[in-house]
Protein backbone atom coordinates (compact mmCIF):
# COMPACT_ATOMS: atom_id res chain seq x y z
CA UNK A 1 0.00 0.00 0.00
CA UNK A 2 1.19 3.31 -0.80
CA UNK A 3 0.35 7.06 1.10
CA UNK A 4 1.93 10.01 0.25
CA UNK A 5 5.82 9.18 -0.15
CA UNK A 6 6.20 5.87 1.79
CA UNK A 7 4.89 2.78 1.11
CA UNK A 8 4.28 -0.91 3.24
CA UNK A 9 3.64 -4.22 2.46
CA UNK A 10 0.51 -6.17 4.04
CA UNK A 11 2.15 -8.81 5.23
CA UNK A 12 -0.60 -10.65 6.30
CA UNK A 13 -1.62 -9.99 2.57
CA UNK A 14 0.92 -12.80 1.02
CA UNK A 15 0.09 -15.65 -1.14
CA UNK A 16 -4.03 -14.85 -0.91
CA UNK A 17 -6.02 -15.14 -3.72
CA UNK A 18 -8.74 -13.12 -2.53
CA UNK A 19 -7.24 -10.18 0.14
CA UNK A 20 -9.56 -7.94 2.44
CA UNK A 21 -7.28 -5.28 2.66
CA UNK A 22 -9.27 -2.25 4.15
CA UNK A 23 -9.80 -5.29 7.40
CA UNK A 24 -6.14 -5.59 7.46
CA UNK A 25 -5.59 -1.58 7.40
CA UNK A 26 -7.70 -0.72 10.42
CA UNK A 27 -4.74 -2.96 12.85
CA UNK A 28 -2.06 -0.64 11.41
CA UNK A 29 -0.95 2.12 13.37
CA UNK A 30 -1.96 5.58 12.76
CA UNK A 31 1.16 7.09 12.08
CA UNK A 32 1.49 5.07 8.75
CA UNK A 33 -1.46 7.21 7.68
CA UNK A 34 -4.19 9.54 8.29
CA UNK A 35 -7.35 7.57 8.70
CA UNK A 36 -7.53 3.78 8.34
CA UNK A 37 -11.73 3.40 8.08
CA UNK A 38 -12.16 6.67 5.73
CA UNK A 39 -10.42 8.15 2.90
CA UNK A 40 -8.41 7.00 0.18
CA UNK A 41 -6.20 4.09 -0.31
CA UNK A 42 -3.52 2.84 -2.91
CA UNK A 43 -2.63 -0.32 -3.49
CA UNK A 44 -0.10 -2.33 -5.58
CA UNK A 45 -0.16 -5.61 -6.27
CA UNK A 46 3.29 -7.65 -6.70
CA UNK A 47 2.81 -11.46 -8.20
CA UNK A 48 5.37 -13.45 -8.83
CA UNK A 49 4.99 -16.47 -11.83
CA UNK A 50 7.27 -18.57 -13.32
CA UNK A 51 10.59 -17.10 -11.46
CA UNK A 52 9.52 -13.73 -12.99
CA UNK A 53 7.98 -10.79 -11.07
CA UNK A 54 4.92 -8.71 -12.39
CA UNK A 55 3.59 -5.56 -11.01
CA UNK A 56 0.78 -3.04 -11.19
CA UNK A 57 1.55 0.59 -11.14
CA UNK A 58 2.78 1.79 -7.55
CA UNK A 59 5.14 4.49 -5.71
CA UNK A 60 7.24 4.40 -8.59
CA UNK A 61 4.77 5.80 -11.14
CA UNK A 62 4.86 9.81 -9.69
CA UNK A 63 6.71 12.79 -11.08
CA UNK A 64 7.06 16.36 -9.70
CA UNK A 65 2.88 16.70 -9.62
CA UNK A 66 2.33 13.64 -7.41
CA UNK A 67 1.82 9.85 -7.44
CA UNK A 68 0.63 8.71 -11.03
CA UNK A 69 -3.20 7.99 -11.28
CA UNK A 70 -2.82 4.80 -12.88
CA UNK A 71 -1.69 3.94 -9.28
CA UNK A 72 -5.10 1.46 -8.01
CA UNK A 73 -6.96 3.83 -5.51
CA UNK A 74 -9.96 2.82 -3.29
CA UNK A 75 -12.32 5.59 -1.86
CA UNK A 76 -14.42 5.29 0.94
CA UNK A 77 -16.87 7.74 2.26
CA UNK A 78 -19.17 8.20 5.05
CA UNK A 79 -22.20 9.01 2.87
CA UNK A 80 -23.93 10.22 -0.08
CA UNK A 81 -23.87 14.13 1.10
CA UNK A 82 -21.59 16.40 0.65
CA UNK A 83 -19.80 15.87 3.79
CA UNK A 84 -19.37 12.40 2.60
CA UNK A 85 -18.13 12.89 -0.85
CA UNK A 86 -15.75 15.19 1.31
CA UNK A 87 -14.40 12.10 3.86
CA UNK A 88 -12.88 10.38 1.04
CA UNK A 89 -10.30 13.12 0.43
CA UNK A 90 -8.84 11.79 3.98
CA UNK A 91 -5.36 10.48 3.35
CA UNK A 92 -4.69 13.06 0.44
CA UNK A 93 -1.80 15.00 1.07
CA UNK A 94 -2.40 18.44 1.96
CA UNK A 95 -0.81 20.38 -1.23
CA UNK A 96 -0.64 24.35 -1.06
CA UNK A 97 -1.65 25.64 -4.54
CA UNK A 98 -3.04 22.31 -5.82
CA UNK A 99 -4.20 22.61 -9.74
CA UNK A 100 -7.61 20.83 -10.75
CA UNK A 101 -5.64 17.89 -11.99
CA UNK A 102 -4.29 17.01 -8.39
CA UNK A 103 -7.54 17.19 -6.97
CA UNK A 104 -9.67 15.60 -9.16
CA UNK A 105 -6.70 12.40 -9.34
CA UNK A 106 -6.75 12.48 -5.47
CA UNK A 107 -3.05 13.47 -5.73
CA UNK A 108 -2.85 16.18 -3.48
CA UNK A 109 -5.13 19.19 -2.49
CA UNK A 110 -5.38 22.69 -0.96
CA UNK A 111 -8.05 24.14 1.53
CA UNK A 112 -9.88 25.57 -1.57
CA UNK A 113 -9.26 22.82 -4.35
CA UNK A 114 -10.52 19.81 -2.02
CA UNK A 115 -13.80 21.43 -1.14
CA UNK A 116 -15.06 22.48 -4.74
CA UNK A 117 -13.79 18.77 -6.06
CA UNK A 118 -15.63 16.90 -4.22
CA UNK A 119 -18.56 19.25 -4.03
CA UNK A 120 -18.41 18.77 -8.25
CA UNK A 121 -18.13 15.00 -7.89
CA UNK A 122 -21.01 15.17 -5.32
CA UNK A 123 -23.22 17.54 -8.00
CA UNK A 124 -21.58 15.22 -10.95
CA UNK A 125 -20.65 18.91 -12.61
CA UNK A 126 -17.86 18.52 -15.11
CA UNK A 127 -16.20 22.21 -13.33
CA UNK A 128 -12.36 22.19 -13.40
CA UNK A 129 -11.49 25.62 -12.67
CA UNK A 130 -9.26 26.25 -10.43
CA UNK A 131 -10.63 28.08 -7.19
CA UNK A 132 -8.85 29.79 -4.93
CA UNK A 133 -10.71 31.03 -1.30
CA UNK A 134 -11.90 34.60 -2.19
CA UNK A 135 -13.13 32.89 -5.57
CA UNK A 136 -15.56 30.55 -3.56
CA UNK A 137 -16.62 33.22 -1.05
CA UNK A 138 -18.03 34.75 -4.38
CA UNK A 139 -19.48 31.76 -5.87
CA UNK A 140 -21.53 30.51 -2.99
CA UNK A 141 -24.59 32.34 -1.46
CA UNK A 142 -23.94 33.88 1.82
CA UNK A 143 -25.99 32.35 5.04
CA UNK A 144 -24.14 34.18 7.54
CA UNK A 145 -21.38 36.34 9.04
CA UNK A 146 -19.62 36.88 12.05
CA UNK A 147 -16.15 37.98 13.69
CA UNK A 148 -14.22 34.74 15.69
CA UNK A 149 -12.17 36.15 18.62
CA UNK A 150 -10.02 33.30 20.21
CA UNK A 151 -11.73 30.65 18.44
CA UNK A 152 -15.01 32.29 19.71
CA UNK A 153 -18.31 34.03 17.82
CA UNK A 154 -19.08 37.24 18.78
CA UNK A 155 -22.83 36.69 18.06
CA UNK A 156 -24.93 33.68 17.84
CA UNK A 157 -25.06 31.94 14.46
CA UNK A 158 -27.70 28.66 14.65
CA UNK A 159 -27.13 25.41 13.62
CA UNK A 160 -30.60 24.15 11.34
CA UNK A 161 -32.12 27.58 11.22
CA UNK A 162 -29.08 29.88 9.70
CA UNK A 163 -26.52 27.01 8.94
CA UNK A 164 -26.03 23.20 8.46
CA UNK A 165 -23.49 20.97 8.47
CA UNK A 166 -21.41 20.70 5.07
CA UNK A 167 -21.50 24.78 4.90
CA UNK A 168 -18.24 26.71 4.01
CA UNK A 169 -16.56 28.81 6.36
CA UNK A 170 -14.04 31.53 5.22
CA UNK A 171 -11.99 33.61 7.27
CA UNK A 172 -10.65 37.13 6.70
CA UNK A 173 -7.48 37.13 9.05
CA UNK A 174 -6.74 40.55 10.75
CA UNK A 175 -5.44 43.13 8.48
CA UNK A 176 -6.17 41.03 5.41
CA UNK A 177 -8.30 42.64 2.58
CA UNK A 178 -9.09 38.77 0.81
CA UNK A 179 -9.98 35.84 2.38
CA UNK A 180 -7.38 33.45 2.86
CA UNK A 181 -8.67 30.00 4.19
CA UNK A 182 -12.26 27.86 4.04
CA UNK A 183 -13.86 24.77 5.47
CA UNK A 184 -16.60 23.30 5.98
CA UNK A 185 -18.89 23.21 9.07
CA UNK A 186 -18.98 19.21 9.85
CA UNK A 187 -20.69 19.21 13.50
CA UNK A 188 -22.49 20.68 15.95
CA UNK A 189 -20.17 18.82 18.64
CA UNK A 190 -21.33 20.12 22.06
CA UNK A 191 -25.46 20.01 21.28
CA UNK A 192 -25.56 23.74 22.41
CA UNK A 193 -27.67 24.69 19.26
CA UNK A 194 -25.47 27.67 18.39
CA UNK A 195 -21.99 28.03 16.21
CA UNK A 196 -19.36 27.35 19.31
CA UNK A 197 -15.56 26.50 20.17
CA UNK A 198 -16.22 23.02 20.61
CA UNK A 199 -17.64 22.42 17.25
CA UNK A 200 -16.15 20.25 14.23
CA UNK A 201 -14.98 22.08 11.28
CA UNK A 202 -13.55 19.95 8.16
CA UNK A 203 -10.68 21.30 6.39
CA UNK A 204 -7.14 21.14 4.24
CA UNK A 205 -4.26 22.96 4.55
CA UNK A 206 -1.45 22.97 5.26
CA UNK A 207 -1.96 19.50 6.68
CA UNK A 208 -4.39 16.89 4.75
CA UNK A 209 -7.96 17.23 5.25
CA UNK A 210 -8.50 16.51 8.98
CA UNK A 211 -11.22 17.77 11.41
CA UNK A 212 -10.62 20.31 14.05
CA UNK A 213 -12.44 22.21 16.88
CA UNK A 214 -13.49 25.94 15.65
CA UNK A 215 -11.44 26.70 19.17
CA UNK A 216 -8.10 25.89 17.73
CA UNK A 217 -7.75 28.96 16.13
CA UNK A 218 -7.58 28.76 12.47
CA UNK A 219 -11.08 30.77 11.58
CA UNK A 220 -9.97 33.50 13.82
CA UNK A 221 -11.07 36.90 11.94
CA UNK A 222 -13.57 37.73 9.97
CA UNK A 223 -15.62 34.87 8.65
CA UNK A 224 -18.52 34.48 5.95
CA UNK A 225 -20.63 30.80 5.95
CA UNK A 226 -21.66 29.93 2.56
CA UNK A 227 -24.46 27.65 1.68
CA UNK A 228 -23.96 24.70 -0.35
CA UNK A 229 -27.52 23.49 -0.56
Amino acid sequence: MTWGTSQIELKKMRNKEIIEPLTFLKDQKKDKFQRNDLGSFWFQVEVEKDENIYKTPGIEQKNERGLSPSVFRLSVRLNDSYLGHLTSFFNVPGLFGSIPYQSYNYIGADCADVLMTAYNIWKNKNDKKDYNVQMLVNTFEKAASVVIKNGVPQKAIHWGKTIKPGYLIAVKYENKKRYQHIGALFKDRDNDGILSAEDLILHAGPWPLHLTRLKRGGFNGEVIILKTD
